[in-house]
Order: C-alpha cells, then sequence, then structure tokens
C-alpha cells in the first residue's frame, strides 16, 4: 500500500482460476485511508482504453496503458471455463496478478500472462473472483463443481467444420459467437465414457450454452447432482447425464515432506493434461535419496507396495527404517507410456527435517504441519557373498583387468562445504580389505553431508563413510568389511613417482557412466592443479598435482596396514610452479637447478608468507614441485624462501584439514549459513566474521526482503554476530512477525543492512551439526 504496510492471511484460493483472496485487518492501517475499487467485469469490451497498475519489471507502480483486442479468448493452457481478455498493454515479468482498470476507476480484470516478443497479454476477467468475494461477504459456501473435462470455444465455421450445420448453429446459438467443444476428458472421471473430444456442446440442462463463464456457472451450481448436457456428434446428436463432482475435493490439501523430497497427490489439471486417472502420487522438489529423475514424477509403488494416494504413500513410508534400500516403481510424466525402476536407500539424516506432514486449513488457505513418527531403528544388513571370479568373468576373459577396483556411488546433498549437490559414479580401489577402506576423490565426494555406497563386483553395495580427509584432493571411505564375504583384493602401491614419458593404462567408467573401459596413456605433463579461487567461491581441491589430468595419489603406508593416519597438516596458501626462466626474472639465484615453487595467493587469515614467495627448502628438503609438501604433521614449519630478491628463513605456521572443513550448518529464515570454507579464504579481504550465507531457499523470507546470497553476516539488529552461536541467540528472541535488521558484508568489504521479517511457522530456525565421531549429523530445529 505504498506507505504502509501490513500483514494478509489467505481466505480463499481458487483450486483452477489464477486468483486468490486474502484479508487484512483494518485497524492495523491507523492514519491510512483506504479506498477500495469495485469489480464490474461486465465493463470489459473490445476498444476499452485500460491501465495496468504494477509492478511492472519490479518497478514499484508502474501504470502502462493498453487496449483491449478480446474479451473471448479462450483460457490459458494451466486454466479451464473461463474466457480471458486480450489486450496490448506490454507489461513483463513483475506485473502478474496486477488490476486493470478503466479511466473510470473501476476493475475489470487480472494479469495473467503475456508474450515477451510481443505487447500481446492476456487478463483474468473478474467474474469468477467477483462471485467469490460476494459469497465470502455473505458468510456462504464457495461452491465450485467439476465434471472432469476441460471445454474450448469454436467459431462458426469450426463448427462448420466439425458437421454442424447452419440451421442447427442459428438455432443453438443465436448470438452467432460460437459454441464449446469439449477438448480434454479426464480417465475415469465423470464424462469418461459419456463425453468425447470434439463433442459440440448445444444445451445443458435445456438452456443454450454458448459461453465458458455461463457454462461454469451451471456445473458450480450443481456440486452434489447431475447435468443433462446435449451434445453434437459429428451429425449426430446424443443426450447425456453427467455427475458433478465437488472441485474442491479433487484438488489436494496435504503436502509430506520426507527424506528431502515432497509429495502429494496427482493434481487435477495435471491429471487432466497428461490423459491421466486421478490417483497417484507425485514427487516435486526432489533432493537426496528421492533424486531419481527429472521433471514430475507419479511413484507407482514404494518398497513393493502401491501407492494410488498420498494416505497410501505415507502408511508404507512411515514403515520403512532409515537406510534401509527399497525399490520405486514410477513413470514420468512426460511420457507415461514408460514405467520405470529404481533401487534407493532411504536417508533421513543430514539435512533433513523430520517426516512432515503439511495440511491445508478448511476454513482460511493457510497450512498447517505435524511431524510424523516414523521408525527410528535402522535397515538391518546382512552379510552376502561374492560370486566367484569366473562366474561373473565372460568366458573369453582369462583375468579380471583390476581385481582391486570398486564402483563408488556417491551423492552429495548440499550445498555446503562450498559443494552443490551432486551424484557421481566412479570406479575407485580397495586399500585395506580388513578395515575396508577405499580411496575416493575430494573433487567429487567434498562433503560428509550425503551418501557414499561400495558396489563389489556390480551385484553387492554396502554403505561407505568417509574417515580420513588428506590435502592432496584424496579421501578415504569406510565401509563394513564384515558384510560381505569372499576374496576381496588390495591395491599394492607403488613407491615410485611418475615421471614424463612413463607408460601407464587409465581404468574407468565410460561417458556414459555404466561400464568400465581401459585405455593406455603416456604421462605428457606434471603440474599443478589451476587455482580458480580467484573467481569461484565453490569448492576446489588445493595444493594438488595432475598426471596427464588424473588425480597424484600418494597413499601413506599406515592405511595399507590398516590404520588411519595422523590428521595432516597444509600450508594456508595457494601454490604454483613456475619455471627457471620465469623464477630468474623475480630474483631467484641462478645457480639453482630446477622448477620452483611460488605462493600464488594467500590465505586472509595468514601472515607469515607473502603472494610471489618463493619457497626453496624445508628444513634439509629441497621444494620443487608440489608434493615435496604432502604429509606435513608439525604446527610449525621451518621455510627457505626467496622474496623480492632476499633470502630468508621463517617459522611457518601450518593448519589441520579440520580447519577447511565445515562441520555445522544453520537455517536462518530460509538462509543457509556456514562458517567460511577454504575459497572464502583466498577471495575475501579478510573474514568479516564466522557466519557466510551460502545459499538462500526460493520462497523464503530470505528471498522475499533480498538478503544477499555470498555475504558475511555481521550483525542482527545492534548486536553483533561474530559466530553460528551468536546469530542463534539474537534469532531466538526476535519477536514474530516484526521486522529485524541484518548487516552483511560482501568479500570485498562492502556493507549492506536488510530489514527481514522472520517467518518462524514455515521456516524454522534449523541447525544442522556433525556428530563428535564424525560419521553422520544431526538435525534440530532451535
Amino acid at each position: 500500500m505504498g506507505a504502509c504496510e501490513c500483514p494478509i492471511v489467505p481466505y480463499y484460493v481458487d483450486p483452477i482460476h489464477d486468483f486468490a483472496i486474502c484479508k487484512y485487518e483494518v485497524s492495523n492501517l491507523e492514519n491510512f485511508e483506504v479506498k477500495q475499487i469495485q469489480l464490474k467485469p461486465e465493463l470489459a469490451e473490445v476498444g476499452l482504453e485500460i491501465r495496468v497498475f504494477g509492478n511492472d519489471s519490479g518497478q514499484t507502480l508502474s501504470i502502462l496503458p493498453g487496449v483491449i483486442s478480446r474479451v473471448d479468448r479462450n483460457p490459458l493452457p494451466w486454466d479451464a471455463l473461463i474466457p480471458y481478455i486480450q489486450a496490448s498493454a506490454d507489461s513483463s515479468n513483475g506485473a502478474s496478478g496486477s488490476p486493470v482498470i478503466t479511466q473510470s476507476g473501476h476493475a475489470v480484470g487480472l494479469v495473467a500472462g503475456g508474450f515477451h516478443s510481443s505487447s500481446t497479454d492476456f487478463f483474468l476477467p473478474l467474474d469468477r473472483p467477483k462471485r467469490a468475494l460476494q459469497s465470502l461477504i455473505h458468510g456462504q459456501t464457495i461452491s465450485r463443481g467439476s465434471i472432469q473435462s476441460n471445454w474450448l470455444r469454436e467459431t462458426r465455421a469450426e463448427c462448420s467444420a466439425r458437421g454442424l450445420d447452419s440451421q442447427s448453429f442459428e438455432k443453438y446459438c443465436p448470438s452467432g459467437g460460437g459454441l464449446l467443444r469439449a477438448d480434454k476428458i479426464l480417465p475415469e472421471g465423470s464424462s469418461d465414457g459419456k463425453i468425447q473430444e470434439g463433442d459440440l456442446l448445444l444445451q445443458a440442462d435445456g438452456q443454450n450454452i454458448s459461453s465458458l463463464a455461463a457454462f461454469e456457472e451451471l456445473i458450480d451450481h450443481a456440486v452434489g447432482s447431475s447435468i443433462t448436457l446435449l451434445v453434437r456428434r459429428w451429425l449426430q446428436n446424443h443426450e447425456v447425464v453427467l455427475d458433478v463432482k465437488d472441485l474442491l475435493a479433487l484438488v489436494p490439501f496435504k503436502i509430506l515432506q520426507y527424506a528431502g523430497s515432497f509429495f502429494l497427490d496427482l493434481r487435477y489439471q495435471l491429471a487432466l493434461a497428461c490423459n491421466l486417472p486421478l490417483r497417484g502420487v507425485i514427487l516435486f522438489g526432489t533432493r537426496g535419496c528421492f533424486d531419481i529423475d527429472r521433471g514430475y514424477i507419479m511413484i507407482i509403488s514404494l518398497n513393493l507396495r502401491s501407492t494410488p494416494n498420498l494416505d497410501t504413500f505415507v502408511e508404507v513410508a512411515r514403515e520403512i527404517p532409515d537406510q534401509s534400500r527399497v525399490a520405486i516403481q514410477y513413470q514420468r510424466l512426460s511420457d507415461t507410456t514408460r514405467t520405470l525402476y529404481k533401487t534407493i536407500t532411504i536417508d533421513r539424516r543430514c539435512l533433513y527435517s523430520p517426516t512432515r506432514l503439511w495440511a491445508r486449513s478448511n476454513k482460511f488457505a493457510t497450512w498447517t504441519s505435524v511431524d510424523l513418527q516414523t521408525d527410528s531403528s535402522k535397515g538391518v544388513l546382512e552379510k552376502r557373498s561374492l560370486p566367484s571370479s569366473s562366474a561373473t568373468l565372460h568366458p573369453h576373459v582369462k583375468r579380471r583387468p583390476v581385481p582391486y577396483s570398486v564402483r563408488v556411488k556417491a551423492a552429495t546433498q548440499g550445498p555446503i562445504n562450498g559443494a552443490l549437490p551432486s551424484k557421481a559414479n566412479f570406479l575407485s580401489i580397495i586399500v585395506n580389505k580388513t578395515e575396508g577402506f577405499v580411496i575416493v576423490p575430494q573433487a567429487v565426494v567434498p562433503s560428509s553431508i550425503g551418501s557414499i555406497t561400495i558396489v563389489f563386483e556390480g551385484s553387492i553395495e554396502l554403505p561407505a563413510t568417509k574417515v580420513f580427509e588428506s590435502t592432496s584432493g584424496w579421501a578415504i571411505a569406510k565401509y563394513d568389511p564384515a558384510l560381505i564375504e569372499g576374496q576381496v583384493e588390495p591395491a599394492t602401491f607403488s613407491d615410485i613417482p611418475f615421471e614424463i614419458g612413463d607408460k601407464t593404462r587409465i581404468y574407468g567408467l565410460n561417458g556414459h557412466g555404466d561400464h568400465p573401459c581401459m585405455v593406455e596413456a603416456t604421462v605428457t605433463q606434471i603440474a599443478p592443479l589451476p587455482n580458480v579461487y580467484d573467481t569461484s567461491i565453490f569448492h576446489h581441491p588445493i595444493h594438488l598435482e595432475f598426471y596427464t589430468s588424473k588425480i597424484h595419489v600418494q597413499a601413506p603406508l599406515q592405511l595399507q596396514q590398516g590404520f588411519l593416519p595422523r590428521e595432516p597438516r597444509l600450508l594456508d596458501v595457494l601454490l604454483e610452479t613456475v619455471s627457471k626462466n620465469d623464477a630468474t626474472s623475480f630474483g631467484v639465484p641462478e645457480g639453482i637447478a630446477g622448477d620452483f615453487v611460488r605462493v600464488a595467493e594467500v590465505s586472509c587469515t595468514h601472515q607469515a608468507l607473502e603472494a610471489g614467495d618463493f619457497l626453496l627448502r624445508h628444513g634439509s628438503k629441497s621444494i620443487s614441485k608440489l608434493s615435496d609438501l604432502y604429509g606435513l604433521t608439525q604446527e610449525c614449519v621451518n621455510l627457505s624462501i626467496i622474496r623480492a630478491g632476499i633470502a630468508m628463513q621463517l617459522e611457518v605456521p601450518t593448519v589441520t584439514m579440520a580447519a577447511y572443513l565445515v562441520d555445522r550448518a544453520v537455517w536462518f529464515c530460509g538462509a543457509q549459513l556456514e562458517t567460511p570454507y577454504p575459497p572464502l579464504h583466498f577471495t575475501s579481504r579478510k573474514l568479516y566474521s564466522r557466519i557466510w550465507i551460502s545459499g538462500i531457499l526460493p520462497g523464503s523470507p530470505a528471498q522475499m526482503h533480498g538478503l544477499p546470497p555470498s555475504h558475511f553476516v555481521t550483525g542482527v539488529n545492534d548486536k553483533l554476530t561474530e559466530d553460528l552461536d551468536s546469530l542463534i541467540r539474537e534469532a531466538a528472541v526476535l519477536p514474530e512477525d516484526h521486522y529485524c535488521q541484518i548487516t552483511c558484508v560482501s568479500r570485498k568489504g562492502v556493507q549492506t543492512t536488510v530489514a527481514l521479517k522472520p517467518n518462524m511457522r514455515d521456516f524454522k530456525t534449523v541447525e544442522v551439526r556433525k556428530k563428535e565421531d564424525c560419521q553422520d549429523w544431526l538435525y534440530r530445529e532451535l
């Protein structure tokens, strides 16, 4: 309302048409005069000059002129049984829902859509909104009926093409505007078997009906009873009796939040568009273990039990123990001719909230939630035997190419620690069969939040957890070796590093990720992985060398002996290699042979080294490549360096990998907050706080009020927030439905303040914290 703001409550949401009616308390608008606009849909006519009042392109209070060119356009694809208004107002994004006002100050429509490539716009007429508003004012129930079919308006010429003679047209459509044609029929609905696509509507209950609005009005007044239709099917008339269903009962009013995804009953419009019976459970908002496909997915069965509706799905889901493998049968709504099958592991940990059922109130169009009790036990994994080697080989294959290889499936459920949600399928090797150690690359398994599955011989799948992080691009995942019986061979590691020109074989999966393949290769380059922290704030390995684009793994002897190494340490800098010719230009003496390692970037918290320093020796060991700095264990190391041509000896502190790993995240008003991860140490002028906004949930208060992502949070109201604990304390005392001020700072030090109104009912403050044993994550609502 411009200079004034007040909360509103959804009072009525139409199940088909694109409008809702909300209510506000007049007492909240003290010292503010409110003027109402009368709804007069009957004024809409061709040639009428109108004005669109709204936020065109996101700009507040834009006024766009236009002229109505049609008042009988068929509904937009997502609507039904209502004639749309067509005009030339040249509106764009941000104008949706804006009122369309005549020169006399009356409203005739609402902006519903348009074409970006032209100035053509479509308005929802206000006949149905006005009817609903009057029913609410008089305390009457808003009846909405459905014969479970969709109809479009046909012109005289189109009716003639369908076999309707001129005499019949003039008899049943004296106005000459056109008749209604059946466009889509819902399978197993009221019209199925009685109405066919292409039927022309002549009469309804003995009345000539040639208007979509009049037909819908008739249906809405016949809820719970029946109507008689006279239709022309090619050259013959047919009279049919149709039951009128309650449209409000056909619309989903419950949503299940389960294992990171959302489920609801098949929507009426979706079923009509896809030619499906009105039954089934739709999966949307996929994350985590239910991220099995793209687009709308209909679940047919879960854990070998049919799920025709959401209530049945809830019963099945509640009985499944966590970490259990279940079978899913589903269809893509884009192609319902195919039935697809997947096997997933139910994972209710990590970023996921408890199993929660949302239900819409009958009186108001608001949603309430209740947490459902689920089977808290974990699925029992039974010991399984590997097939014999000869049983799984092709008859012409004498031995397995890489007997110690296994397939690894990893799903990162981020975003956290700078890693986006991802799924990976790759081959790896067993380091120790007694302890169940498998090497995994940090690039594809950057976070402990998620799932790791080890696949043996393509037939046995075992869960694994990440137990060790190296400083050189690899990590260790551990499975339970007691769950597998048979010959498992660990890899043997060479102590001799690669040299340029060495011959090798690369064993991995093909481009589709479904078949292993092996190719011969030659080492052509040994160089550090390029640093991308100057432009990217996402996860990226550091201090990593690659050989012919493959990760260089130096597996410590302790892993092969069944022990995890000491927590590794590293220099808090980014390094690069420089040739001797370039190094001498920066003051390095001529007499030193080989390549040199130079500091490319320095963490904003590091104070010993500077960008441009050349590292010559670590104690008595010369440094000519990044791998010469692997395996650091001391808190401080003695380095011989050259800075601007001057030789120096420095005691340089090291940091542990734990300093680079996020072990905690907080959701506040829909903003994901965590401690700063490695890229931020190198791309920020300084760490302005220990709170970093790594993501914003769509539709949350953080998004609506413009809280900027990729910023540090330094204060709430007048209180400084240096870490997540201090922010949680301030969030706990914020009053509901009152604004608070959030102070943010960009990586370049630019400060921004945002006025934000929390919504603790729908977007609670949530903490996800890593357990002390580092094997799991705990979810907690604060």
